[in-house]
């Protein structure tokens, strides 16, 4: 009976009762919750939350402890004889369940002695197996509590108390009892109690471990340049170029390892233009890498980054670039692949992008009287730009009006009055991303007339633009396109 007539009802578990314990933080403060057991059958259990300060020190108390009777269980177990496990499990199983509650009475008549034996007993193992002392036959000693994060933890062990001779009740021995003498006799002194230390070999001196041998090094594969490309590729290369410039995409490249294909999608002063690398061998190549370069200064542009520089053979590999007119022009921008491939050859080819000034005309159906009127009007210093081109193919009329749409993406205007089979007229509009004056982008008229002569196998382009720097560069791209 507790105060004011309270009934207390006590709680003791063993090491088998607890579930799982853990750490809390309650408005900010750290708490123990425990969860046990509540019955031998091991279904129900019970939740509790102990508010402490030392909540971490008793969570770290309860680990260590259940894990130091966990192994001396285990060791228990491999030296007893199978007999002696059946008749322990069997004892067990007779004993039924067992609720965990103590009332004020027995904790009253209990000693300190009887609980230690008790709860060694909770197993319900032979104590004479154990070949433990029976603590109720000597005096009461007091036994020094043991704390492991006390100021006694690293303190010399404490001296073993001796036990009077009449005190020891010699256990009759077992077969093959690890634990028991083999013959019986007169009690002898418990020996020395060693001073548990949980954290010894934390504290011991590493071991030295013994240096191995360097691992061997791969050979550094000596990597070559490869051939050039041949005058067949280069020539390949080329009416490709003329023909993704007149189809807005199409192959680009081709030297029988990587393949790149293009898709120029243009509005107005802007471009997207799409790669699409082939590695058309069954060999993977390696230090891939695309480099754009413009030194003419013809647009901006960004080229987005590859995701990887290893391609698989037979794999394929999309990149995007993002690029806007600046300049009036001729020289186009050019790309560089490189690669390593399968036989440790580095292939670095440069070839020009199907982008050149024409690529951003956007074409301007103009009436007959407004070709005329503006065409009169450019008359000024440098707006003109006029030569004659001598192919060394034929000049058929057919072909030259194809490169003045598709190519140069000029209208063509009709009705004037010396328009015939032999003479075109066009006129476009360059788009380019300056701003001008008016937050504007500008752009750039242009006019164009082309004059055939089938019999001398020549023709005279004219060019006549507000600019005369892109009178000039139209003219060089047409000279380049059609001879």
């Amino acid at each position: 009976m507790g105060k004011e007539g309270q009934e207390l009802e006590h709680y003791f578990w063993v090491y088998t009762d607890f579930y799982k314990w853990t750490l809390l933080s309650q408005a900010g403060k750290l708490a123990l919750l425990v969860n046990v057991f509540a019955d031998a059958t091991f279904n129900r259990r019970i939740e509790y939350i102990f508010r402490n300060k030392d909540a971490l020190r008793l969570a770290t108390a309860i680990e260590f402890f259940i894990e130091k009777f966990m192994c001396w269980m285990h060791i228990r177990l491999e030296l007893m004889d199978s007999t002696l496990i059946a008749a322990a499990v069997s004892t067990g199983g007779a004993t039924g369940g067992r609720l965990h509650t103590l009332n004020a009475e027995d904790v009253a008549q209990e000693s300190q002695a009887q609980y230690a034996q008790q709860e060694l007993n909770l197993l319900d193992f032979d104590m004479d197996d154990l070949n433990v002392e029976d603590t109720a036959a000597a005096p009461a000693a007091a036994k020094p509590a043991f704390d492991p994060f006390g100021d006694a933890f690293l303190a010399p062990p404490v001296a073993p108390v001796a036990v009077p001779a009449a005190a020891a009740v010699a256990p009759a021995p077992i077969a093959e009892d690890a634990f028991a003498p083999s013959v019986p006799a007169p009690a002898v002194p418990a020996p020395p109690v060693e001073h548990s230390d949980p954290f010894a070999e934390l504290l011991a001196p590493a071991a030295v471990t013994p240096e191995l041998p360097p691992a061997p090094v791969a050979p550094v594969r000596e990597v070559k340049d490869a051939a050039p490309l041949t005058a067949a590729q280069t020539t390949q290369h080329r009416l490709w170029l003329i023909g993704a410039l007149s189809a807005n995409g199409g192959p680009l490249y081709d030297d029988g390892t990587l393949q790149v294909a293009s898709k120029i999608e243009t509005r107005g002063s802007q471009c997207r233009f799409s790669f699409m690398h082939i590695n058309h061998s069954s060999e993977p190549i390696t230090e891939f890498k695309v480099t754009v370069t413009d030194p003419a200064g013809l647009m901006r542009f960004e080229l987005g980054e590859l995701p990887t520089s290893e391609l698989e053979g037979g794999a394929r590999l999309t990149q995007i670039m993002m690029a806007e007119c600046q300049h009036a022009v001729a020289e186009a921008p050019q790309v560089t692949f490189t690669y390593v491939d399968a036989t440790a050859h580095r292939r670095t080819a440069t070839i020009d992008l199907p982008l050149i000034v024409t690529s951003f005309n956007e074409p301007q159906a103009l009436s007959t009287e407004d070709f005329s009127a503006r065409w009169q009007q450019l008359v000024g210093a440098g707006q003109e730009a006029q030569e004659v081109l001598k192919p060394s193919y034929p000049v058929v009329p057919t072909q030259v009006y194809g490169v003045l749409t598709s190519m140069l993406k000029f209208a063509r205007v009709e009705g004037l009055p010396d328009a015939t089979e032999f003479v075109v007229y066009g006129a476009a509009t360059l788009r380019t991303g300056v701003l001008g004056e008016d937050g504007e982008k500008v752009g750039i008229d242009c006019l164009v007339k082309i004059e055939m002569n089938v019999q001398a196998n020549a023709m005279r382009v004219t060019l006549r633009s507000v600019q005369p720097a892109a009178a000039q560069a139209i003219l060089k791209t047409v000279k380049s396109l059609l001879l």
